[in-house]
């Protein structure tokens, strides 16, 4: 049996890059982590095009300013996103970015306390110093 082309595709693997059509255009991430609690984790890409792009060269070299766990196995179910291509992460791109989470009041958000997470154990903090304030959050209240 022939390998599917990631295109074809409707389970995503690590390395595939997903295009996401949005209303200002069409923006890329890259599915880079599994996790068993959290789920997938996805990079963005900068930059929007105005539409898909066949050659993902330019996409490809943009920076990654930002990640996500995301449920992209219901995403790519629902035709919400489609999976283009597949580029396997580097070892060191297989690394988890540090997380920062708040432990917050139920009816105000005040932050009463704050941890780290590196993908395999938390550190507690007292309060946020400001070289983590840019950290991406590990879970946003909703």
């Amino acid at each position: 049996m022939a390998k599917k082309k990631p295109s074809e595709r409707k389970r995503p693997q690590i390395g595939d890059v997903i295009e996401i059509p949005t209303p200002e255009g069409f923006a890329y991430a890259w599915y880079t982590h599994k996790n068993e609690k959290w789920g997938e984790f996805i990079q963005i890409f900068k930059g929007l095009y105005p539409e898909p792009q066949s050659d993902l060269s330019n996409v490809l070299c943009q920076p990654l300013p930002y990640g996500t766990f995301y449920d992209l196995s219901w995403s790519i179910k629902q035709a919400e996103v489609r999976i283009v291509e597949n580029v396997p992460p580097t070892e060191e791109q297989q690394k988890l970015p540090l997380f920062k989470k708040a432990n917050c009041e139920l009816n105000s958000w005040k932050a009463l306390s704050w941890a780290l997470w590196d993908g395999e154990k938390y550190e507690r903090l007292d309060y946020l110093k400001p070289e983590y304030y840019d950290l991406p959050c590990l879970q946003i209240p909703s």
